[in-house]
């Protein structure tokens, strides 16, 4: 998530305010595998699939710029990365492919 910091002005306070005007979400879904051999398959398709996200946002956020502030200061502009880890569990998998609309 990437944010620009303005300050925000009321009567007696000044307070920073995170505005957030790009924002990608990634989901990965690690697996367990019954051998070996199918785990190291399994990370090798994970780890290709994250890379070929990562080359889509990069060319999406090479395409459009026009969302982007202006860079007022030397500073880069601040960003967030998060991670939530899901484990992969029958549960999971059988809710993952009910509709949902």
């Amino acid at each position: 998530m990437f944010f620009e910091r303005k300050t925000k002005k009321s009567w007696f306070t000044k307070a920073d305010e995170d505005i957030c005007w790009e924002k990608w979400d990634i989901t990965l879904t690690p697996t367990q595998a019954l051998t070996e051999q199918l785990q190291i398959q399994a990370h090798a398709l994970l780890v290709k699939s994250f890379e070929e996200c990562l080359v889509k946002i990069s060319d999406k956020a090479n395409e459009e710029k026009d969302h982007i502030p202006p860079m007022l200061t030397s500073e880069p502009f601040p960003c967030q990365i998060t991670l939530t880890l899901q484990l992969a569990t029958f549960w999971n998998t059988i809710t993952n492919l009910i509709p949902t609309s």
